[in-house]
């Protein structure tokens, strides 16, 4: 009988840190995501810049 039950309470706290686990992941991802919601679009003449080396590289 008291096999079972520390077995029971292994895999209820091994779900409970899954969960938990998870849930943290989770809110991660959606602060990361917010965090990129927040970053300004970068504009026309910033992505023309960024690709600046790269198009000169190509004509060389």
């Amino acid at each position: 009988m008291k096999k079972i039950a520390v077995e029971k309470a292994l895999s209820y706290s091994f779900e409970d840190n899954f969960i938990n686990q998870m849930a943290n992941i989770l809110q991660s991802m959606y602060n990361l995501n917010k965090d990129f919601e927040n970053v300004k679009k970068p504009s026309r003449l910033e992505k023309c810049m960024a690709n600046a080396p790269l198009y000169l590289k190509n004509k060389m």
